[in-house]
């Protein structure tokens, strides 16, 4: 028990730390809260090769009159997209080339290829690195970024967990940045980055402490 609380205070710590420099480029921290979309906004869906009839982990974002940007972060998974997103993927033409017949042609997107911006909607599958044969436990977050009339309006950040051929997707945040006197706020790019990466950290020091809990109980 006493292992166990010691690791919350140093990964409490480490969350603290990664926060501090959220403010260094801005004036102020922005105002953000839970995203509150009426229709489409983020949407995940786990899969499995038994009753799925994607060949990934299914993950889209709907946001009219923005910009989306998704990537992979940890270079662990790549992006496979389907025909119908060729309307919608800005960065179409540049993707490489899954697979092409004479009806359609289907894109993918490896790590060298991301982020993968959309317009109003986006629709990618997440797919390990690892071949399914080798049933890998691969851990990775997605994460999507909008933007309208060139301001950042919102981020989400996707943890997911493949275990043998499945894998699980956890929407972890879905923020917006709300506008504020009827004018958008002022965003900054690092401090964005910034504020992504402090919550997968703080999410990584959370799944840490307890598989520590677990170890300690023997559960």
């Amino acid at each position: 028990m006493k292992g166990k609380k010691l690791y919350l205070l140093a990964a409490a710590a480490m969350a603290a730390v990664s926060l501090f420099p959220l403010s260094a480029c801005q004036d102020k921290d922005p105002v953000e809260q839970d995203r509150k979309t009426e229709e489409g906004g983020i949407y995940v869906q786990p899969y499995s090769p038994v009753i799925s009839s994607a060949i990934g982990t299914r993950i889209g974002a709907n946001f009219e009159g923005c910009s989306i940007t998704i990537t992979s972060q940890s270079g662990t998974g790549w992006l496979y997209l389907n025909q119908f997103q060729e309307e919608t993927c800005t960065d179409w033409e540049r993707l490489p080339v899954y697979h092409e017949n004479q009806y359609f042609t289907q894109k993918k997107a490896a790590s060298e290829d991301m982020p993968v911006r959309f317009e109003n909607n986006a629709y990618v599958e997440w797919l390990s690195v690892e071949p399914a044969n080798a049933l890998p436990t691969v851990e990775d977050y997605v994460v999507i970024t909008t933007e309208k009339e060139e301001h950042i309006t919102g981020y989400a950040v996707i943890y997911i967990y493949q275990e043998g051929v499945g894998s699980t997707p956890t929407v972890i945040a879905d923020k917006e940045f709300p506008m504020t006197d009827g004018e958008y706020q002022d965003i900054d790019e690092e401090w964005l980055n910034n504020r992504i990466q402090s919550v997968i950290d703080e999410h990584k020091a959370m799944l840490s402490a307890e598989i520590e809990g677990a170890t300690e109980t023997g559960n």
